[in-house]
């Protein structure tokens, strides 16, 4: 589940978390490239040899809230001036246990979970990886997630 694309070519300081009544939104989807594939496959992202990804944009769960959490981070940051602990200050609060029934959000369990990360030493970009993609547990229903069936 290593998602952290984003954050592998950027170098982020440490920086203290800075509270903000700032939100990031997310961009509007844009999904029409599906409609070029044909009717048949309007979600195809890839069909090479014996193997077909299909991407399900109404899918919503654990994972996808955690994706959105991450999009609204990435989106957020803008070296020098928008550090990723800004962008956790400024990043919506899920109201929820279910934030996959809200808009795009990050708990505060997470941000929270990253501010004690980079606090141990870890930096910023080790600390949203530790965080949201390789011990996600303070988001809910991920853990779940992974390990069902």
């Amino acid at each position: 589940m290593r998602r952290l694309g984003w954050l592998a070519v950027i170098g982020l300081s440490s920086c203290p978390l800075l509270s903000s009544t700032d939100t990031t939104k997310l961009p509007t989807e844009n999904l029409t490239f599906f409609t070029s594939v044909g009717n048949s496959a309007r979600r195809l992202l890839a069909d090479v040899g014996n193997a077909r990804v299909e991407l399900d944009p109404t899918q919503q769960d654990a994972l996808t809230a955690l994706g959105a959490c991450a999009d609204l981070l990435s989106y957020c940051y803008a070296p020098p001036d928008v550090t990723i602990a800004m962008c956790w200050g400024r990043a919506r609060e899920c109201q929820t246990q279910t934030p996959w029934t809200e808009e795009a959000c990050c708990p505060v369990t997470c941000r929270d979970a990253f501010v004690d990360e980079v606090n141990k030493g870890l930096t910023p970009a080790a600390a949203v990886e530790k965080v949201l993609f390789l011990e996600p547990d303070c988001f809910p229903g991920v853990r779940a997630a992974l390990e069902a069936p």
